[in-house]
C-alpha cells in the first residue's frame, strides 16, 4: 500500500485532466497512487485516464454533484495520506514533498495547505497570490492552529482546494460529514473548517501550486449567480461560528489577534495587485469581507455576516 493517495475528482475537463496528471507523476515524491474519481463525464476522461498505467479510475454511473463526488474520494483513502488535486491545476514537482515533511514536523497538523499559489491562463503566468494568513518567507513552514484558521475561515478560504494533504483520519471525517444544501464552489472551505477538531494546518509560504483561471471554473459560476454565493458564504460563516463554539475558541477574539498581525500596506498592496480578481479581494481586512464583482445591493453580505459574528 501507498502511502499516499492522490485523488483527482473530475467531469469533462479532459482538456486539462492530463496536464494535472502529469503534474502528480512529476513529483520527486514517489511512494503514492492516483484515483481519478470520474463524476460520470461524457467527453474522453476515461480513455484518458486508461492511456496512463497505474492510475485507478473510479466512474460514477450517474453525476452525483461535485461535493457528493469530492466525498467519495475521501471515502477511497486506504493510505497514511491523502491528498486533493483538482483536475484543471498543476503542482511543482517538490509539492508533495514538502507537505509530508510539514505534517511530519508539526504532528499536531491534520492538514497541509498551500496559501500561496501562480495563477496562470492558458499556461501562461499572470500574477502571485498571497493569502493574508502569517507565514513567515523565511521559515520553510508555519503552523495555524484551530483558533488562527477559524479566524480566517470566517471570511474567505484560508488555503487552497488543489494539493491539500492531510491524515487518514481526517478522510474519514469527511467521508462521512453531512454538507448542507447550498455548498458547492466553497465546499473546501465547509470541508476544511470541520477537519480543526482533529488539528490545525501546517503552510509552506512559497508557492507550490500553479492555479489555472477559466470561465468553467465553479468559482467563476458560482459568482453568476450573486444571492446564491451571498448565502454560501453565509452558510460557511455560521460553520465557522459553530466550530469555534465546539472548539471554545471566541471568533471576537480571534480575529482581533489576528488583525494586529497585519499592516495595512499588506492590505493595501494584496488588494492593489487584485486588479478587481475575486481570489485577491475576497479579504480585505479582517473588519469586513470585500466582495468586488458584486452588484450595490449586495453591500448587506458584510453585515450579514457580522451578525453572524455577533452570535458569538
Amino acid at each position: 500500500m501507498s502511502s499516499v493517495s492522490v485523488f483527482i475528482p473530475t467531469y469533462n475537463r479532459c482538456e486539462y485532466l492530463k496536464q494535472a496528471i502529469e503534474s502528480v507523476l512529476g513529483q520527486t515524491y514517489s511512494d503514492f497512487n492516483i484515483h481519478v474519481v470520474d463524476n460520470a463525464s461524457t467527453d474522453n476522461t476515461e480513455q484518458l485516464v486508461k492511456s496512463f498505467s497505474g492510475i485507478h479510475y473510479h466512474r460514477n454511473p450517474a453525476n452525483v454533484g461535485m461535493v457528493e463526488n469530492v466525498r467519495r474520494c475521501f471515502s477511497l483513502c486506504d493510505s497514511d495520506y491523502w491528498m486533493i488535486m483538482a483536475d484543471d491545476d498543476l503542482l511543482t514537482p517538490t509539492h508533495l514533498e514538502t507537505a509530508l515533511s510539514g505534517l511530519k514536523n508539526y504532528p499536531q497538523a491534520a492538514l497541509f495547505g498551500s496559501v500561496s499559489c501562480l495563477r496562470f491562463t492558458n499556461l501562461r503566468r499572470t500574477d502571485y497570490y498571497r493569502s493574508l494568513v502569517p507565514a513567515d518567507i523565511r521559515s520553510q513552514f508555519t503552523y495555524l492552529g484551530p483558533e488562527t484558521f477559524l479566524a480566517h475561515a470566517f471570511y474567505y478560504t484560508p488555503i487552497f482546494f488543489p494539493g491539500t494533504v492531510g491524515r487518514r483520519q481526517v478522510a474519514t471525517l469527511l467521508a462521512k460529514l453531512e454538507i448542507p444544501e447550498g455548498i458547492n464552489a466553497l465546499m473546501d472551505r465547509y470541508f476544511w473548517t470541520s477537519a480543526m477538531e482533529l488539528g490545525g494546518v501546517v503552510t509552506s509560504p512559497l508557492p507550490t501550486l500553479f492555479y489555472r483561471e477559466h470561465p468553467q471554473q465553479e468559482i467563476t459560476k458560482a459568482m453568476t449567480n450573486d444571492d446564491a454565493y451571498a448565502e454560501e458564504h453565509l452558510i460557511c460563516a455560521r460553520h465557522t461560528v459553530e466550530m469555534a463554539r465546539r472548539l471554545g475558541v471566541s471568533l471576537k477574539e480571534a480575529i482581533g489577534r489576528q488583525s494586529e498581525i497585519l499592516t495595512e500596506d499588506e492590505n493595501r498592496s494584496l488588494l492593489k495587485s487584485s486588479q478587481g480578481s475575486w481570489r485577491a479581494s475576497e479579504f480585505g481586512d479582517l473588519s469586513q469581507v470585500v466582495i468586488e464583482k458584486a452588484p450595490p445591493d449586495n453591500a448587506r453580505i458584510p453585515q450579514r455576516l457580522r451578525a453572524v459574528l455577533r452570535m458569538n
